[in-house]
């Protein structure tokens, strides 16, 4: 790939801040990502709590050439849900609690096994 940094930089990032300006001043989560060369890559993004776009910026992190990290991936995967908790079968299988440490369970109810939603709330 030829090196496109100049032309990001002088063109693309002057635009770039304006829009995160603009996202910033009016709430509106956002995510972007250029590749300007084989191996040099910008990420923006502001999330204001959305989890997806959290994974967006974890995935951004683990990118390399060649693809994504998917270890890198996995390892970000698994400390956000011993956070956050998780439904994942496969986290509860890797010995991932379901539900984080020093979260009140409410009594919400147990899901049937179709349904894989998440099986806690948080109070208030």
């Amino acid at each position: 790939m030829e090196d496109k940094e100049a032309i990001y930089d002088e063109q693309i990032a002057p635009l770039m801040t304006q829009l995160l300006e603009i996202c910033h001043r009016e709430g509106v989560p956002m995510f972007a990502s250029f590749q300007y060369s084989e191996d040099g890559f910008c990420t923006s993004a502001q999330s204001n709590g959305h989890c997806v776009f959290e994974h967006y910026r974890a995935l951004a992190q683990c990118a390399e050439h060649g693809g994504v990290n998917v270890d890198k991936y996995m390892n970000w995967v698994a400390k956000d849900a011993r956070k956050n908790g998780h439904s994942s079968i496969y986290l509860k299988m890797s010995g991932v609690p379901e539900v984080p440490p020093n979260v009140e369970l409410t009594g919400a109810s147990e899901p049937d096994s179709e349904d894989q939603s998440r099986r806690f709330e948080r109070p208030g």
